[in-house]
């Protein structure tokens, strides 16, 4: 019987533990802030700020793809203009690879988007940039939305970027 008890309380322990939820970055975050003055009275909640907003409305709707390859990526960066460009260079190699398929293998797409991602300034991704073959393969795309916001630690970076199939 007292196995049976203990068993039990293990179980209910378990699955309570397991119900918080999961972590998602596209939810706002609340953060409480003092104010520099005391509050005048001892109950007054603090004030609330919002740090991290929600991804713009064209970034999280489904987009029609029956007569293009249209290519959503968002990126984060301290420097807004290197957030921007990570985020087209690396939406102009998903449209690429998305327009022909034997472009590149996926292992090597991951390989130099991981390379775009870990750059910390424009001069290391200098080298993936202006690139003729991508170029040819994704001519003719445009970018139906460019939105960059406040993040965090420095700015993230949406785009949305399309081209009409062939």
């Amino acid at each position: 019987m007292g196995k049976n008890i203990t068993f039990l309380f293990f179980a209910v322990a378990l699955v309570g533990c397991s119900g918080g939820g999961t972590y998602s970055s596209y939810s706002p975050t609340k953060v409480s802030v003092k104010a520099d003055t005391p509050p005048v009275k001892a109950d007054t909640p603090p004030v609330k700020v919002e740090t991290r907003s929600a991804p713009p409305a064209w970034f999280t709707t489904a987009s029609d793809d029956a007569f293009f390859f249209v290519i959503k990526n968002a990126e984060k960066s301290g420097s807004k203009k290197l957030a921007e460009t990570r985020n087209l260079l690396i939406s102009e190699i998903f449209l690429a690879n998305t327009i022909q398929k034997d472009f590149m293998t996926s292992s090597d797409q991951e390989a130099v988007v991981k390379s775009i991602r870990a750059s910390s300034s424009l001069e290391d991704i200098k080298k993936y940039m202006n690139n003729p073959y991508v170029e040819s393969i994704v001519s003719g795309y445009t970018v139906e939305h460019s939105e960059t916001q406040p993040y965090d630690t420095g700015f993230i970076s949406y785009i949305s970027i399309k081209r009409i199939k062939n």
